[in-house]
């Protein structure tokens, strides 16, 4: 989760939880039941809160998977990196795997990454700042041609990266 996300709840919480023992503090006819009864309430409460704010986060990205994928074009793929193993997926128009390629020759291709560079070392671990390249134009020069390509970051999950590329016309 954002960490403003993650504040907001954790707020939220803190609030339930005090409002809770004030309710307990003031009425202090209060039984144990009604005490425990209190608490599981509230602890419901949260969790069904970071549930909600989980399954919409998920839909999100769902979305722009399939927003990337219907607006597709002949210049525009969609790719699947593993850092584990060190692959690229690159499927074709059809979503089905068009070629397989390491992440060094993926990087040097279509991100423009030099080998043994900073960039590369932190694009191998998963700590690369993908942020930097999200949605901008990359100038890349292959045999001697000079390509523009356009990355877009889609959805990661633990060790996968989900993206696509359009390439662009100079």
């Amino acid at each position: 989760m954002k960490s403003w996300l993650k504040s907001l709840f954790i707020s939220l919480i803190t609030i339930l939880w005090i409002t809770m023992f004030i309710v307990i503090l003031v009425n202090s006819k209060s039984t144990a039941g009604e005490v425990s009864l209190v608490i599981m309430l509230t602890l419901i409460t949260s969790l069904s809160i970071a549930f909600v704010i989980l399954l919409i986060r998920s839909t999100r990205k769902q979305n722009q998977v399939l927003n990337a994928y219907a607006n597709r074009d002949k210049k525009t793929f969609l790719f699947e990196m593993n850092y584990k193993t060190g692959i690229v997926n690159i499927f074709d128009n059809n979503l089905s795997m068009d070629k397989s390629m390491k992440l060094k020759a993926f990087a040097k291709r279509y991100l423009g990454i030099v080998e043994n560079s900073k960039e590369y070392i932190a694009l191998i671990i998963g700590k690369l700042d993908l942020d930097y390249y999200n949605k901008q134009y990359i100038k890349v020069t292959d045999n001697n041609v000079e390509k523009f390509y356009k990355f877009k970051c889609l959805l990661t999950e633990k060790g996968k990266l989900y993206g696509s590329i359009e390439q662009m016309d100079e």
